[in-house]
């Protein structure tokens, strides 16, 4: 049974929601979101509709000139293939233009790396919907991927140095650790290179919180950082 547009809004907004860890699957995500709303608006009210209607109309007009015979100024042969034909034409505007958009949206889902666990959960969604296992075009095993994301996501600590920086800090000012332990870690986060904005906040944070005044180096590697990852999200 086809969704209703609640549904479709629903699922749309699940999907949107994974987004803000990893800016290639937020592209991934923004690329399918448009492309299904924008197919589905044009099946229900664009010029794909009108024209399904208008083949509706002259289908009655067919059956009916078939039982009553044809208007005198109609060369019935012509009549049929120039019906049919703005059919061929109407099906294949929206194939070009609405739904191959679409099936390289739905592709791109498939062979992204989703970023967390409800990412994984809304990618086998798409994937399911869309039918990717028989797309001839998908790069990748379907399932294998899946499968892969959700072996990663299930294992994933809070590991990164950031995260062990922000923990071992803690314990550190409360005498818990040595300072060699400290500055191993301070070390890292220095090197680090984040993969997603919520780990470049952290390596900021860890960088500049509590009066933190990085060395020149270290501020230039953060600067690329932010380009690496701005460049990312807008590619």
């Amino acid at each position: 049974m086809k969704a209703t547009p609640i549904e479709l809004a629903g699922f749309a907004a699940q999907g949107l929601a994974t987004m803000g860890v990893d800016p290639v699957w937020d592209k991934a995500v923004r690329q399918y979101v448009v492309a299904t709303a924008r197919a589905r608006a044009e099946e229900a009210f664009g010029e794909h509709a009108s024209s399904l209607a208008k083949h509706a109309d002259r289908d009655l007009s067919l059956a009916k000139w078939r039982q009553s015979g044809w208007p005198p100024h109609v060369d019935q042969d012509l009549w049929i293939i120039d019906h049919h034909t703005q059919l061929q034409d109407a099906e294949n505007r929206i194939r070009a233009e609405f739904y191959e958009p679409l099936w390289t949206a739905e592709r791109l889902i498939a062979e992204t790396p989703a970023p967390t666990l409800s990412a994984a959960i809304w990618k086998a969604a798409v994937m399911e919907l869309a039918d990717v296992q028989l797309d001839h075009e998908v790069s990748v095993d379907c399932a294998q991927p899946l499968y892969a994301d959700f072996d990663r996501l299930a294992s994933l600590r809070d590991d990164n140095p950031g995260a062990d920086f922000l923990s071992l800090q803690e314990a550190f000012d409360a005498g818990k650790v040595p300072e060699s332990a400290y500055l191993q870690a301070d070390s890292k986060v220095d090197q680090w290179e984040p993969e997603t904005p919520l780990d470049f906040t952290r390596k900021a944070l860890c960088l500049f919180g509590d009066g933190g005044l990085p060395n020149r180096d270290v501020i230039d590697r953060l600067m690329a950082d932010a380009r690496r990852l701005v460049s990312a999200a807008v590619d």
